[in-house]
């Protein structure tokens, strides 16, 4: 059946990943929403009042993702969970390491969902984050959309990719709702701050309060797709809202280099970003060129729009990382 909850129920709502940036947000959203939401982190289960309690879901573990959507049948399930090591920093792990951790959470997690969800309760609508690294370093067109061929360039990516054709087998041949997000970059307050975003504005911060410690970031032409985190993840419920699943590019449609994004957070605190910052083109592992989304598709068929331009979202990120690093 593909019937709804009765408008008079709260919407019962599972968000894997609901620790990181987007889970926070979606979490937030979907409360004022006046949905119940069970959020599932890497050693945690959290519970809203009136909603049904589990002891365990693992991703890694199948039979506690049966369990878990045969106790919730929920109306809807966000897989926001990743791994992704570059983003983290020196991970410590081979390439072996890298490629099984990140089939485990980025593939295999969602795989069990999507069994779970077609056995236990077929009902149950999928939103799945995926990611504009799906494209590669080198897209073969830009800006890229959905039927953009995917040319991932390393294991989070790659595992993003099969990810998505999952989602779409499993739509196609069991008939679940399971949309895909593309997920350009988007930033908020809560990025960690070894994300280049937070170390240009913390650094910024830093700066306006005296310290002469030179920020050190990697090539100035690098070019960057930027968006409002708060903006895409409002599109997460909106696609799930529609008549039909399918692959949405979620992204700004312009990029930016990273001496845009230093210029933009130095001059809204009133300094010039070349009095405090050293460049060092090694830092940056990964090369970001020509990675621009379209997202004209959703914006036709939800009215989806980005609400910040680029400066404005640099500078209320920086007067709100300005606020949260006063208290500290």
């Amino acid at each position: 059946s593909r019937c709804r909850r009765s408008r008079l129920s709260k919407r019962r709502v599972i968000i894997v990943g609901h620790q990181g940036q987007d889970g926070r947000l979606l979490s937030q959203r979907l409360r004022q929403r006046g949905d119940l939401i069970l959020g599932i982190g890497k050693r945690s289960i959290d519970v809203d009042a009136g909603m049904t309690t589990i002891d365990e879901c693992r991703v890694d573990q199948p039979e506690t993702v049966h369990h878990t959507i045969r106790a919730v049948q929920p109306d809807e399930v966000y897989y926001l969970a990743a791994y992704h090591a570059s983003s983290q920093g020196a991970s410590g792990l081979d390439l072996h390491d890298d490629y099984l951790a990140s089939i485990t959470v980025n593939f295999l997690g969602l795989l069990h969902f999507l069994e779970a969800i077609r056995l236990q309760h077929p009902a149950t609508r999928l939103f799945f984050a995926s990611s504009s690294l799906i494209f590669g370093n080198s897209p073969i067109e830009t800006p890229q959309c959905e039927t953009t061929p995917a040319m991932p360039e390393e294991p989070y990516g790659l595992c993003k990719k099969l990810a998505g054709e999952v989602c779409r087998d499993y739509r196609e041949r069991h008939g679940i709702f399971a949309s895909v997000g593309i997920l350009f970059n988007h930033e908020s307050v809560y990025r960690p701050p070894t994300f280049l975003s937070m170390r240009i504005i913390r650094g910024a911060i830093a700066a306006l309060r005296g310290s002469e410690e030179k920020l050190v970031v990697g090539n100035l032409d690098a070019t960057v797709d930027w968006g409002y985190a708060p903006d895409f993840v409002d599109a997460f419920p909106q696609i799930l809202g529609l008549n039909q699943p399918d692959d949405f590019v979620i992204a700004t449609g312009v990029s930016h280099t990273v001496r845009d994004f230093l210029a933009a957070a130095f001059g809204h605190v009133g300094l010039d970003w070349n009095d405090h910052v050293v460049q060092q083109p090694s830092v940056l592992v990964r090369h970001r060129t020509g990675r621009v989304g379209n997202s004209a598709k959703l914006q036709r068929l939800t009215g989806w729009r980005p609400t910040l331009t680029f400066k404005k979202m640099v500078a209320m990120l920086v007067d709100q990382v300005t606020l949260e690093t006063g208290r500290e």
